[in-house]
């Protein structure tokens, strides 16, 4: 059986490359658009994403910090608990997570606000612009569509 399968492998092979090569040919132009603006959303994003740093753009970007940092136990707040009580827990996750990294990898014995809200922007904007896996509900999706 492994014979066949190394034979089929191997005389289907030069045939899929071919249809590989054929098929970007075709949609060079297509693909070369879309690489251009793939390519210049995320300039802007990785150029921008720092804007008004050390200073807060938004009012709401502090509550999953603070809401992190009380989950870490770094201060006890119970205002914080209170207020935020009922926060999606996922935005405190990932800044905990972003929180530990920032402080291993920090030059100074010391962090402040900033330097976490940098490190998250920077995941959210690399985040946006497409530089991740894709997840796994597309790829069902995908899938499904070619059983069809």
């Amino acid at each position: 059986m492994s014979s066949v399968t190394s034979t089929l492998d191997t005389t289907a092979r030069p045939y899929l490359i071919l249809a590989v090569k054929a098929w970007i040919r075709e949609r060079r132009l297509i693909l070369l658009a879309f690489a251009t603006l793939v390519i210049a959303a995320a300039a802007v994003r990785l150029l921008t994403f720092d804007r008004y740093l050390p200073y807060f753009d938004y009012s709401d970007e502090s509550v999953p910090f603070l809401v992190a940092r009380n989950w870490r136990g770094l201060f006890d707040d119970e205002y914080v608990k209170w207020r935020y009580a009922g926060y999606p827990p996922a935005y405190p996750i990932i800044n905990i997570g972003v929180q530990y990294l920032v402080e291993l990898f920090a030059v100074h014995p010391w962090t402040v606000p900033p330097d976490y809200f940098y490190a998250l922007r920077l995941l959210a904007s690399c985040s946006s612009s497409g530089f991740h896996p894709p997840n796994s509900s597309s790829a069902n999706r995908r899938s499904i569509r070619c059983k069809r």
